[in-house]
């Protein structure tokens, strides 16, 4: 089981987290598979629930989406950026545990320049 962590970074000149998470959203739904589960956890964050899933492919993954969410970009706006983390729950370990993990990555992101 694996975990992706997918915050979506707005700015001043962003269409707004409700319309970036819409499009993170329909992304979603083309890319990920019936058995995979996603869910909205706040207005700039989603997790998606991959049960059946390696960390590799879950790599395959994060990639196919950032990109199928930069390809379906509306031009009438900004659209902001999405940062996805792998959370890899180690078996008898909480997920929280994994999640938190995540968390101290995206925290310590860095804009490529």
């Amino acid at each position: 089981m694996v975990i992706l962590v997918i915050d979506l970074v707005t700015g001043p000149l962003t269409s707004g987290p409700d319309g970036l998470a819409l499009r993170l959203a329909q992304t979603l739904g083309r890319e990920v598979r019936e058995t995979d589960h996603a869910t909205r956890t706040d207005p700039g964050r989603f997790l998606v629930l991959l049960p059946e899933t390696t960390e590799d492919e879950a790599a395959h993954l994060a990639s196919r989406i950032e990109r199928g969410y930069r390809s379906h970009a509306d031009e009438s706006t900004v659209p902001g950026e999405i940062r996805i983390e792998i959370a890899v729950p180690r078996r008898g370990t909480d997920p929280d545990h994994a999640i938190a993990s995540a968390d101290r990555r995206l925290s310590d992101w860095v804009p490529l320049s």
